[in-house]
C-alpha cells in the first residue's frame, strides 16, 4: 500500500513539473522606492477639503482630552489622599448607585 502511495506522488509530482500551467508564476521585481515612498496629490479640492476636515477634527478633540486627562489626575490625586478605609467606602457607594439606576423602580 506504500509503494501505492509514494508511485502516485511521484507520478502527480512529474506531472506537475511537466504542466506548464501548473507552474507558480515568477515573482516579479519592485523597485525598493516605489515600496517606501506614498505620493499624495491633494490639487483636487475635495482631497483638501477632505483633508482640511480631518486636521480641524482632531484638533477639536484635543481640548475634550485635555480636560479629560485633568479629571482623571484630579481623581487619583484625591483617591491617593484617601485612607484604605474611605476608598472602599467611596467604593460601595458608587456600587449601590449603579445598582440603584439599573434595576427598575417597584
Amino acid at each position: 500500500m506504500r509503494r501505492i502511495c509514494f508511485i502516485a506522488l511521484l507520478l502527480a509530482a512529474a506531472g506537475v513539473q511537466a504542466d506548464p500551467l501548473l507552474r507558480l508564476p515568477e515573482p516579479v521585481a519592485v523597485p525598493p522606492a516605489a515600496v517606501t515612498q506614498l505620493e499624495w496629490n491633494n490639487s483636487r479640492p475635495e482631497q483638501r477639503q477632505a483633508l482640511d476636515h480631518f486636521y480641524r477634527s482632531l484638533q477639536s478633540q484635543q481640548p475634550d482630552l485635555n480636560s479629560q486627562q485633568l479629571q482623571r489626575q484630579q481623581h487619583i490625586d484625591q483617591l491617593r489622599g484617601m485612607s484604605p478605609e474611605q476608598r472602599q467606602q467611596q467604593f460601595l457607594n458608587f456600587i449601590q448607585q449603579q445598582n440603584a439606576a439599573t434595576l427598575p423602580p417597584r
